[in-house]
């Protein structure tokens, strides 16, 4: 290594080659992620447009257009065209929660949320110095009524619900959260990380009760394009009901052609932006909406198969999530069983097991190594 002088390009590139054997492929290895193998062409139209500076559209303007198909698209999808690309749900959770404080935020400095919300809620709350109350679920889907009483209790500034939680793929009441948050002034975030290019499509189909929507009383909603659309990340997307809170979140740089930035970030990666525009018009909200159906699909049969298996228990999933622990083994010895032989799931705390992720990359034989390995750990497990 000479990091004074620099290498040759021919051996630093055989270099990457050799590390890039060595790393973990989506459709060889990985179950448990919510990312997923990133589209082709949308990888073309991040690097093309790698140089380039979401932050500052007056100097890379020819991203305007862009901007405007990805935002008019999800305003079909979603009710509102109003918001910009971020880096993932973890800012844009951050962004909402710091609108929800500027403009309603009272004396309480609150944030009510179900037990079950994302780990960057609650980081967004350590960063902003605001105190998250967790509402517990049991691995159920938000109760309206339960969160009237915490409302009533706490005086929360905003309320955060989820659509497609992180263990179980659940999808909390939006509606009639919406609904309550609307009577009493309090601002409604969506984390639709997972859940917002899955959760529309099976609604439409009625395999889901909830929607992702802007309903009357919703104040934001983030989504995730590099999980199961496959843009490459960073990728997310947020958007807000209306301009004041959209504007909330915007700050003057005086310094910049356009005058202002918004969200966290100071340089924005316009290859993000590209990637999701690849995304949606190369393969189109058809694809996605068959992609969701799939999955939904593969998950049912999954948990079927994983409960047939003695010694294990699947929870049947409400959406594209197959959580499962075994009767006797703790999740930490089915992980490391599974990683010796290249599979990867993430783990499910909450039920003392592990969580398989249905995405795109999916195949038969990756599915079949699963199957099985369990088949294997459970014919060398003494049963109770």
């Amino acid at each position: 290594m000479n990091p004074v002088g620099g290498e040759d390009a021919t051996r630093l590139l055989r270099e990457l080659r050799e590390i890039y054997s060595k790393t973990t492929r989506h459709e060889d290895s990985i179950l448990g992620s919510m990312t997923t193998t990133p589209n082709p062409l949308a990888i073309y139209a991040f690097t093309i447009f790698s140089h380039t500076n979401l932050a500052d559209l007056e100097l890379f303007s020819s991203l305007k257009d862009m901007y405007k198909d990805v935002l008019d698209l999800a305003g079909r999808i979603y009710g509102s065209n109003l918001g910009y690309v971020t880096a993932g749900a973890t800012e844009s959770n951050l962004i909402a929660l710091y609108v929800a404080r500027e403009i309603h935020g009272g004396n309480n400095n609150i944030v009510v949320a179900p037990d079950t919300v994302h780990f960057s809620v609650e980081k967004a709350c350590r960063f902003l110095g605001c105190r998250l109350v967790k509402i517990p679920v049991g691995n159920k889907p938000l109760d309206p009524g339960l969160l009237v009483k915490y409302v009533r209790e706490y005086s929360p500034f905003a309320i955060v619900v989820t659509a497609g939680t992180t263990e179980l793929g659940l999808v909390d009441p939006i509606k009639e959260v919406a609904e309550m948050a609307s009577t009493n002034n309090v601002y409604l975030h969506v984390d639709a990380a997972y859940g917002g290019l899955i959760i529309p499509f099976l609604h439409e189909r009625g395999l889901v009760k909830e929607n992702v929507y802007f309903y009357k009383g919703v104040s934001s909603i983030a989504v995730d394009f590099h999980k199961f659309a496959g843009a490459p990340p960073p990728a997310g997307l947020i958007l807000f009901s209306n301009e004041d809170y959209l504007n909330a979140s915007c700050f003057e740089y005086s310094y910049t052609i356009s005058g202002k930035i918004c969200g966290v970030l100071g340089t924005r990666p316009g290859g993000s932006l590209a990637g999701i525009w690849a995304v949606l018009r190369g393969m189109g909200l058809d694809y996605l909406r068959d992609k969701a159906l799939w999955a939904f699909n593969v998950a049912r049969e999954l948990f079927s198969s994983i409960n047939s298996i003695k010694g294990f228990e699947a929870i049947e999933p409400e959406t594209t999530i197959v959580a499962f622990r075994h009767k006797r083994l703790p999740s930490n010895v089915l992980s490391d069983y599974l990683a010796e032989r290249g599979l990867f799931l993430y783990k499910a705390p909450s039920i003392g097991g592990l969580r398989v992720v249905v995405m795109p990359h999916f195949n038969k034989a990756l599915i079949g190594r699963l199957l099985k390995s369990l088949s294997d750990i459970s014919r060398s497990t003494p049963h109770a």
